[in-house]
């Protein structure tokens, strides 16, 4: 369903100044609402399109909701999420009801992170009914996580859904433009390797792991340009590091001649960039004093990696028949 630019939002939007620094320890109710209806839109039209199917056959059915509750219960280890309050049970009641109840008075009032994991556990199965064809162009996985990403910017809150993942957003000029991109370039299959260092970065960052949000940095940095280097078929040694990769896609033309001429500084940037900060900081033995790196320092070593990821991608993607 779309978002209303609603007059009391706009008002709200025009009273207060721009958001710099987003809360991350506390998710309000409405938002908690807002979500539900969300996730819910999907909910009902997997349901409208799986349930009649099991009714014919003689079984319950299966609801997401009700699914999700069965996967907190297991892995938070608990017996029930929530006590339900007793109710008179009319003749239509059913386990998977039950289950579902549990489940949205739990998102309800638990846990900021466990509302975190139950929008990741739901989308992971939207995700799959969107596979099964049981959604379409009004509801699915896309339009849902579109509006749970709205949600949480308009509330301040600072995170977003990307790539079957809930990620910490620090800033949202740089998230925009830098870190969504990324994400979205390295969802290509062939890029799966860099992909998954770069979502393990942001998942050290999430939980302060600050010296190994810099190593996966690189690791990601290095494996989008080996697998460019696969692709177009342009040798280099599987030790190659940074440095070697930089200069074999710089030689091979990756980046286009005009580009290289008006950015003097490129080939300074990616030199001194990412391979630097982590080679300093993180890539060698710290000695007798324990080396602390400063979140701000893990930060930008996070955008700088998605903002030349972007450039090796979408240069590797133009040159593509």
């Amino acid at each position: 369903m779309p978002v209303f630019d609603l007059f009391s939002r706009k008002k709200r939007e025009a009273d207060r100044k721009a958001l710099d620094v987003f809360c991350y320890d506390n998710i309000p109710h409405p938002l908690r609402i807002q979500l539900l209806h969300a996730l819910d839109d999907a909910r009902q039209r997997i349901c409208d399109r799986t349930v009649p199917a099991y009714i014919a056959i003689g079984t319950e059915g299966t609801d997401i909701f009700a699914e999700a509750c069965l996967v907190l219960r297991r892995e938070l280890g608990m017996g029930r999420l929530v006590e339900i309050r007793r109710r008179v049970r009319s003749m239509k009641d059913t386990r998977t009801r039950d289950l579902c109840d549990e489940f949205t008075v739990f998102f309800e009032n638990c846990e900021t992170e466990q509302v975190l994991d139950s929008v990741q556990i739901v989308m992971a199965l939207i995700e799959k009914g969107d596979r099964h064809r049981l959604l379409d162009d009004e509801c699915n996985a896309s339009t849902v996580a579109g509006e749970i990403n709205q949600r949480f910017l308009e509330h301040g809150i600072g995170y977003q859904y990307q790539s079957g993942q809930i990620i910490v957003q620090t800033n949202s000029l740089l998230h925009s433009e830098a870190v969504t991109p990324a994400l979205t370039l390295l969802s290509d299959p062939r890029f799966a390797g860099a992909n998954e260092e770069f979502l393990k970065a942001y998942e050290h960052y999430r939980h302060s792991r600050l010296t190994e949000c810099l190593v996966d940095c690189l690791k990601a940095f290095e494996s989008s340009m080996k697998i460019i280097c696969d692709v177009k078929g342009w040798p280099y040694k599987p030790t190659d590091t940074a440095k070697p990769l930089i200069e074999i896609c710089l030689s091979n033309n990756l980046v286009p001649t005009f580009t290289q001429q008006q950015l003097t500084s490129l080939r300074t940037l990616l030199e001194s960039g990412v391979p630097t900060v982590r080679n300093k900081k993180a890539g060698h033995g710290q000695g007798a004093n324990r080396q602390q790196v400063a979140p701000q320092l893990a930060r930008f070593g996070l955008h700088l990696t998605a903002a030349v990821v972007v450039l090796l991608v979408e240069s590797f993607n133009e040159t593509q028949p």
